[in-house]
């Protein structure tokens, strides 16, 4: 009887996946047991971390150091979405291979892993797709890289990229310092949510000059929703090409796809030959530091120049729209965590923070790190970096 009990169980479980994996991708990707192993770890790991399920279904992994990392993480992600107040509906999950390597017996498989959702209290769909690589065999999992999450290298406890030689990989780690490391991260996170709704309004930078051209934030945001999903982006400019900067190994696409939307809102180049000092891109051999670079674009837009966009910096906050909106559409939200800032975005919208209090209202972005990396109508509270600021966008010289 509780065989045929645990045989039930399995049934229903493989029934649970195929509601929420997209059967016709699925099925064209998945051509060996790792391969399936690793596609309903995928599934089961991002149903439990959204709160969308509890019953996480742990795979067989190698040691206990993987599945102490990966219940940590989804403690710390799942403890942040209850604090901002963060519920999905209608949740599918499509996962697609996009490379297979093997290296000493081990199948490296990185997915792109795609999540269509809907916000508690928000009509309009929000997509989030992740780089996820899977290293293991058969139907054991050995480790488990989130390579542009920030989680990855808190817990991991390095600032170096990390490449998953035998030296980084959990099984030569500490499970205590794991451990360690994941409480801290989440108390600081959890501390960042509660900071945003009580900080005051700081203003850094050029403020309200008459001399500045407005920039258009309808046609940035316009180009931006055409543009983040797609595997080559159009350029936002007849003489300014798109290069994906992703391409180049541990660099990524957000604050470069965020020039380009500040171009299309009508932002004027600033071409003096100085890489450091000016805003301009033609090829990879001739561009500023600002243009692909989160602190650089953050240091150009907030000190003086004579000619480019220009913004004042603002901690990023819930707020009171009875009183103030302290940023717009079109607006940069920047996310960093204690070691650097990492990533550039694009306010798209904004949404009642708690429905318990309906005038106190958090902030929606849109941005792209790399063709299988993007969001579109993101909550900025449901993102796992503790410290947030946003660049409000003046106009242009």
């Amino acid at each position: 009887m509780k065989k045929l009990n645990h045989i039930s169980v399995f049934l229903m479980v493989l029934i649970f996946i195929s509601t929420f994996i997209n059967p016709t991708q699925v099925s064209a990707e998945v051509q060996n047991d790792f391969e399936n192993t690793s596609v309903n770890f995928l599934k089961t790991y991002f149903l439990t971390r959204d709160n969308v399920d509890a019953n996480y279904i742990s795979p067989k992994y190698e040691n206990v150091n993987i599945e102490n990392y990966i219940n940590n993480r989804i403690d710390i992600e799942s403890s942040v979405k209850k604090a901002a107040h963060i519920i999905k509906f209608d949740y599918k999950i499509t996962a697609t291979l996009i490379n297979k390597e093997n290296r000493d017996s081990l199948d490296y498989l990185t997915y792109g892993v795609r999540r269509d959702f809907t916000y508690e209290g928000i009509d309009s769909p929000t997509v989030v797709s992740d780089e996820v690589v899977v290293i293991g065999s058969k139907n054991i999992i050995v480790d488990v890289l989130f390579p542009n999450d920030p989680i990855e290298k808190e817990l991991r406890g390095t600032s170096e990229k990390i490449n998953l030689s035998k030296s980084q990989r959990l099984d030569s780690l500490d499970v205590d310092s794991i451990n360690f490391r994941a409480k801290e991260y989440k108390e600081r996170l959890l501390k960042s949510i509660e900071a945003a709704q009580v900080v005051e309004k700081d203003v850094y930078g050029i403020e309200g000059s008459t001399s500045l051209d407005p920039i258009s934030s309808s046609k940035s945001l316009t180009w931006a929703k055409a543009n983040y999903n797609k595997y080559s982006p159009l350029s936002s400019s007849s003489i300014v090409p798109y290069y994906d900067f992703s391409k180049i190994s541990g660099s990524y696409d957000c604050t470069n796809f965020v020039s380009h939307a500040l171009l299309a809102g009508g932002a004027n180049l600033f071409n003096n030959g100085n890489p450091s000092t000016g805003w301009w891109y033609a090829s990879l051999n001739s561009r500023s530091y600002s243009w692909p670079s989160v602190n650089y674009l953050f240091s150009f837009l907030t000190t003086t120049h004579s000619k480019g966009p220009v913004a004042s910096s603002v901690q990023y906050k819930i707020f009171d729209e009875r009183y103030e909106y302290p940023f717009s559409l079109g607006d940069i939200v920047q996310f960093g965590n204690t070691s650097a800032w990492g990533h550039s975005t694009i306010i798209k919208g904004f949404y009642v923070y708690n429905p318990a209090s309906p005038y106190r209202y958090g902030t929606l972005v849109i941005g792209r790190t790399s063709p299988t990396q993007y969001n579109f109508n993101l909550k900025v509270e449901d993102s796992n970096y503790d410290n947030k600021r946003v660049l409000v966008v003046e106009g242009t010289y």
